[in-house]
């Protein structure tokens, strides 16, 4: 999610206005059945249980395992005592945002396994992920210094856990495995210059959770970080041929939405926080929009084009300026 929201929002372990605990924390086809096998489902026999082959399959296949993820997460959250029908607007929405941003990562990681380079990657905006996520999990473990005590709590956690594995997985592959077709020519809007900027703004504006100063300054870099994170990959793209791969257009998509959800959490707490700190709701919520106006005209195109029949796997041609 993301922080402070991000990609997820980034939901501190604990109400930031309260000292009560947060709650809200934030494709293949399937096999023909076989009669030799009796039957299956998926990928996968009912009877004869799970083949080598079926999940070599399955790994093979970023979003299968994804959703195979999801439904033992389900099971493992239902036995837990876990029940969606009675969680409360936040806790849903952090969900939401936590799973559209893992789809949008694992977008990208199929991209990279099927055509077998990171041409059109942006690897500052991949940098600018991994500190966040990198970061957002300090808040959570070291900067918080408290303990889980729901169980939604520790199921959002969870999932941005899985989040932050993907960014390093598809950073590896950018500067590591696939070196040689990373355009770093074209990725122009260099970490350097962000980077500090975030770090003088958080130094500056940031909003005051009771976990103390050292958590409020570090929320409020790695949130700020966060907002900026696409924009590299903006302009990266823009400076293209015109015509985005799928899988990066999906996840510039799905990150945008995932912030959407995250802005929408934010909005529905701004009348609960206390008086005394109305301008810390104010930050988060201003920069949310800051974030999402960096990707407006994109995301424009990217309807556009969605509405006019394209299919998932068809690249899109688009005329950004920015």
């Amino acid at each position: 999610m993301s922080n402070g929201c991000s990609g997820s929002p980034q939901y501190p372990v604990v109400d930031a206005f309260s000292n009560a605990p947060l709650d809200d924390d934030k494709n293949r086809k399937a096999g023909a059945v076989s009669p030799q096998r009796g039957g299956g489902f998926g990928f996968f026999s009912l009877r004869n249980g799970i083949t080598s082959k079926e999940m070599a399959n399955l790994v093979k296949n970023p979003f299968c395992a994804y959703a195979a993820f999801l439904t033992v997460f389900f099971v493992c959250y239902s036995l837990g005592g876990g029940r969606l029908s009675q969680t409360t607007r936040e806790d849903r929405l952090g969900y939401m945002s936590c799973i559209i941003e893992a789809f949008g990562l694992i977008s990208l990681r199929w991209k990279i396994s099927c055509r077998g380079h990171v041409n059109g990657l942006s690897g500052m905006s991949m940098i600018m992920f991994t500190l966040t996520y990198t970061m957002r999990e300090w808040e959570t473990f070291v900067g918080a210094e408290v303990p889980w005590v729901t169980i939604n709590g520790m199921c959002l956690e969870l999932l941005q856990i899985f989040s932050c594995a993907l960014v390093y997985i598809n950073l590896w592959s950018i500067f590591k495995t696939y070196r040689s077709s990373y355009q770093e020519d074209s990725d122009v809007l260099k970490v350097k210059y962000l980077i500090p900027g975030c770090l003088l703004l958080g130094l500056m504006l940031h909003p005051q959770f009771r976990q103390g100063w050292t958590y409020n300054l570090s929320w409020a870099i790695s949130f700020y970080i966060d907002v900026l994170a696409l924009l590299p990959q903006v302009v990266m793209m823009q400076r293209g041929s015109g015509k985005i791969e799928a899988p990066i257009a999906h996840f510039v998509a799905a990150t945008a939405f995932s912030r959407m959800s995250d802005l929408t959490f934010w909005y529905s707490r701004w009348d609960r926080a206390p008086t005394r700190l109305p301008e810390g709701m104010t930050i988060i919520v201003v920069f949310h929009i800051i974030s999402l106006l960096l990707v407006a005209d994109f995301m424009y195109y990217y309807i556009k084009a969605s509405l006019n029949n394209r299919t998932m796997t068809e690249d899109i041609s688009i005329s950004l300026d920015v």
